[in-house]
């Protein structure tokens, strides 16, 4: 795996999210990119962690309003994972990072907690960019909202954020 730092990072992660390919292909290269970012930190690339953190809390708290229909309310594990996620967003801190994947793992599979989140279609557990380093709760919540408003979600939300550091 060649380590890349942020810059490389934004740059994969804006076109994963706008190549013109179905929305499952887009999510599938998404977090693939994002758990292949996380894996790279355990050799050593500790200039991306915040990146990483970043995504998936932006990418937590994008997602858990889809769940609510009019019917519906949001689950409470799946809203106390967002609000640990805003928090983090707002003040990132090691603790704030630490309440929202316990949040997390307690409202698994929903958030980049404890808990197997590999996707078959990119290897599954164990495998390098499977998504069990936490993105792969973005699969998860695509298959019960659908893949087209995740992504298009995600879309909106991530790459907005991650252009204004392209203006910069």
């Amino acid at each position: 795996m060649i380590d890349r730092g942020p810059d490389d990072l934004r740059w994969e992660l804006r076109q994963c999210l706008a190549d013109p390919v179905p929305a499952r292909q887009r999510l599938l290269a998404l977090i693939r990119a994002v758990d292949l970012a996380h894996d790279s930190l355990r050799t050593g690339n500790a200039d991306i962690e915040p990146l990483v953190q970043q995504v998936l809390a932006r990418a937590a708290v994008t997602i858990a309003p889809l769940f609510t229909t009019a019917s519906e309310p949001m689950d409470v594990g799946i809203a106390a994972t967002a609000v640990a996620a805003r928090a983090y967003l707002a003040s990132p801190s090691e603790d704030r990072w630490s309440t929202f994947e316990q949040a997390a793992t307690d409202s698994y599979p929903f958030g980049p907690g404890d808990g197997c989140l590999a996707i078959d279609e990119l290897g599954g557990c164990g495998q390098p960019g499977a998504g069990d380093h936490g993105a792969g709760f973005i699969w998860e919540a695509a298959i019960v909202i659908g893949m087209e408003r995740v992504c298009d979600a995600l879309h909106s939300e991530i790459d907005g954020w991650l252009a204004e550091f392209a203006s910069r």
